[in-house]
């Protein structure tokens, strides 16, 4: 419950956010891709498409997307995604909590568009 309240949030701060600061809206502009962010233990997933600048989202995960990014279990996704930093999504990465599916290209995006967010 906690993890897809999570990723809604996440959503809204993207869909939001842009009408207030303009290098954020910038970097919404510089990609069109499609992302899913989920877990694997209970399946619990959220597409996030980026398209022009503007945010889209779906609740589950059975669309084809750029990039998947697939935490180990919701505790740890939620943990991690509370300080969503670079740093702290790479370190994820190194200790086996986050897997990613993809171009990382996107995930790098992802990860510099995250950045700009006031969280």
């Amino acid at each position: 419950m906690k993890f897809s309240l999570l990723l809604y949030m996440l959503f809204i701060v993207l869909k939001i956010y842009p009408v207030f600061k303009k290098s954020f809206r910038n970097k919404l502009q510089e990609q069109d891709c499609s992302l899913t962010i989920s877990e694997s233990e209970t399946g619990i997933s959220r597409i996030y498409r980026f398209k022009k600048g503007k945010v889209e989202t779906l609740r589950g995960g059975d669309e084809k997307t750029d990039i998947s990014l697939i935490w180990s279990d919701a505790a740890q996704g939620a943990r991690y995604m509370m300080t969503p930093s670079p740093t702290v999504m790479t370190m994820a990465l190194g200790k086996g909590h986050l897997s990613l599916k993809g171009d990382a290209v996107y995930f790098t995006w992802f990860l510099s568009l995250i950045k700009r967010l006031p969280l």
